[in-house]
């Protein structure tokens, strides 16, 4: 017979893991002859939300710079600081080529999109990528 600790619960409180539950199960009589974890199988998934270009930019731009009181506002005539993507063009991550001395990465490997192409600061390219 097939049973679901989801259906079980809704009997009986189970204060064990799946496991536990099932060596629990064979001691007391009830053979188990399988446990099957669902979507162990399954890696690399991150689960997000799609937020609006404006949204994006209002939390990685305006918002730190309010919070960390660094930055000016993006007006004519005023010194910039900003960075400027291509949102499509693929990449693929590697630790190696990181600016910073942090190396631990969960995305090493995968392809990504989103290349920064351009950095400026106070007005001033501080970044960009060859070619740019």
């Amino acid at each position: 017979m097939n049973l679901s600790r989801k259906w079980l619960n809704e009997f009986v409180e189970i204060n064990a893991g799946d496991r536990e539950f099932a060596e629990a199960m064979t001691l007391s009589g009830s053979k188990v002859e399988l446990t099957h974890d669902m979507g162990e199988e399954i890696s690399n998934v991150v689960v997000g939300r799609i937020l609006s270009m404006e949204r994006l930019m209002a939390l990685l731009n305006g918002n730190a710079a309010k919070r960390f009181g660094f930055g000016t506002p993006l007006a004519e005539g005023q010194p910039a600081d900003l960075t400027v993507f291509d949102l499509d063009r693929p990449f693929v991550v590697n630790p190696e080529d990181f600016q910073s001395m942090g190396r631990a990465t969960p995305f090493a490997g995968m392809e990504l999109y989103g290349v920064c192409l351009l950095t400026m600061a106070d007005g001033r390219i501080v970044w960009r990528e060859d070619g740019v």
